[in-house]
């Protein structure tokens, strides 16, 4: 916790030195505070809590509810030299998402790639 308040400092400071908004960065709750107050005095814009962040993405609840796992399990080739290799890659890095609870990302970009592909849009 103080290594992420101290990051979260010398971010701050590092943004500020270079004459960069720190208003749609989100910081913990005892930075803002702070900030804030200093803030006010000097008549600069406050700071907004980390935890009035949302985390949810706004996209169709068919792909909140997807099955990441199982979605991108189906994406693997059935047969071939390399199956069983790419098998492994795939459960590596899912594991790597999910230790990180990161799926939701996932469940956007299978959202944002859906939705190119329906209607055209080149991605490469």
């Amino acid at each position: 916790m103080i290594m992420e308040m101290k990051n979260s400092v010398s971010t701050g400071i590092e943004l500020l030195y270079r004459n960069k908004s720190l208003v749609n960065i989100p910081f913990d709750d005892d930075i803002v505070k702070e900030y804030n107050n200093a803030a006010f005095e000097l008549d600069l814009e406050e700071l907004v809590s980390k935890g009035n962040w949302s985390k949810d993405f706004n996209i169709p609840q068919y792909y909140k509810d997807i099955n990441v796992k199982e979605y991108i399990t189906r994406l693997i080739p059935a047969s071939g030299q390399d199956v069983k290799i790419i098998t492994e890659r795939v459960d590596m890095e899912l594991a790597e998402f999910e230790a990180r609870n990161l799926f939701l990302v996932l469940q956007l970009l299978i959202f944002l790639i859906d939705t190119m592909i329906n209607n055209n849009l080149v991605w490469v």
